[in-house]
């Protein structure tokens, strides 16, 4: 897990781990410090992010911030990634969304395919601000991705 990019070459049998619950959150960390090369991963990844638990949704989005940071555009990553934030952002775990924006923001424009999920989440959380302790937080996506909207 140290290794980061130099490991890369394991990435495919680290996406086979994604699919048991005993090893799926560490081998997303691993994938996760590999960055945009892990991504072969972003298929079991994206099953990962739908899992019953929101801990193990909450490690696929971190595991895929990374794997589709804007310097994996050479390789291909952020556009897939971002189609799948697209549906994490408007989970119901808090932390999944909170998580699944911050990595939106930091893709910026590369991310602009994601403006009707944020619109979708500005209306969703509206009327609940009393549980979403981030009520500015579309807004802020959308500045960093779309900021002429």
């Amino acid at each position: 897990m140290e290794r980061g990019a130099e490991a890369a070459p394991a990435s495919e049998a680290l996406a086979g781990l994604l699919t048991d619950d005993r090893t799926c959150i560490p081998a997303s960390r691993a994938l996760e410090r590999i960055g945009a090369p892990a991504a072969a991963a972003i298929g079991k990844l994206d099953e990962m992010a739908k899992h019953r638990d929101g801990f193990v949704r909450l490690a696929a989005v971190y595991a895929l911030k990374s794997v589709g940071t804007p310097t994996g555009k050479i390789l291909g990553t952020t556009e897939p990634v971002v189609d799948i934030l697209r549906r994490t952002l408007l989970d119901d775990y808090h932390p999944v969304t909170k998580v699944s924006g911050d990595a939106l923001i930091s893709y910026g424009p590369a991310a602009a395919a994601a403006i009707p999920e944020v619109k979708q989440l500005k209306e969703k959380r509206q009327y609940a601000l009393y549980i979403w302790p981030y009520s500015d937080f579309p807004d802020m996506i959308i500045a960093a991705i779309a900021p002429d909207q």
